[in-house]
């Protein structure tokens, strides 16, 4: 087991999430995920991409298996999700778009956690936004927002790198 520092982008986009607070690096673990498979453990920390441009129509799939819910990613300027979006495993919002108002998916069944590996995927394509787990929720909400997107941090494990962090088991992310 070691300590991460970055966590490198396989495309050639070089999206690389980084951490250079120590007591905020999550942990490389080796058949983390059982049956061979590595994963990268979070612990109440967290990893960010220190600027990029998510477009309005984008999936994300994330790969994990947290043991308490929490934060999957959210790409704003500050913890409140102002003029982006926020994946979330917990709580009554599962994902956020707020881009000139709200707009969100919200469900309290089919939640990342109890130590289950699983599958979530959030997309939006300008009036759509949808959450599922493992293909099978389904949750989704109609609203037009507007195309304005504006370059930002992506948090990985966090709101911010500040607050909200979840602790589980993340094996891949896909932007």
């Amino acid at each position: 087991d070691s300590s991460v520092s970055t966590w490198f982008d396989k495309s050639v986009n070089n999206n690389d999430f980084v951490q250079a607070t120590a007591g905020l690096k999550p942990t490389f673990k080796t058949d983390g995920l059982g049956a061979g498979k590595d994963s990268i453990y979070f612990d109440s920390d967290g990893m960010s991409i220190s600027s990029i441009s998510l477009n309005t129509n984008m999936t994300l799939f994330v790969v994990a298996k947290f043991s308490t819910v929490g934060i999957v990613m959210e790409h704003s300027i500050n913890s409140n999700s102002n003029e982006s979006f926020l994946f979330n495993a917990q709580g009554i919002y599962n994902t956020v778009i707020n881009r000139s108002g709200l707009l969100y998916t919200s469900s309290n069944s089919g939640l990342f956690g109890g130590n289950q590996l699983g599958i979530g995927t959030m997309h939006y394509d300008g009036s759509t936004l949808g959450y599922d787990v493992d293909g099978a929720l389904g949750v989704s909400t109609t609203g037009a927002k507007s195309n304005t997107v504006s370059t930002q941090p992506l948090y990985l494990n966090s709101r911010a790198n500040s607050s909200i962090f979840g602790v589980g088991h993340y094996a891949e992310v896909i932007l």
